[in-house]
């Protein structure tokens, strides 16, 4: 609800709600833990990811191992067409 009625009634809300952050941020000097988030901490996410590729192996030719799906060449099929 967007009318002005609704807005005068909820500005004073809004400053009663930001200045008991603010004071609580200042009674308890936790302001820099409220307002501030800390880095990504990725060590954990990349440590998963390293275990995964390890067992895995993706990235590496293994015999036997058969894909779902048949990516076409196209440099080989125009090949084979100029050869023809």
């Amino acid at each position: 609800n967007y009318t002005v009625d609704h807005i005068i009634k909820e500005s004073p809300l809004v400053e009663a709600y930001q200045s008991i952050c603010t004071s609580i941020e200042q009674n308890f000097a936790l302001s820099h833990l409220t307002s501030v988030h800390t880095d990504p901490d990725m060590t954990k996410t990349l440590d998963a990811l390293h275990k995964h590729l390890e067992l895995h192996k993706p990235h590496q030719m293994v015999l036997g191992h058969k894909s779902k799906y048949c990516i076409p060449d196209p440099i080989e099929k125009g090949i084979n067409l100029f050869l023809k």
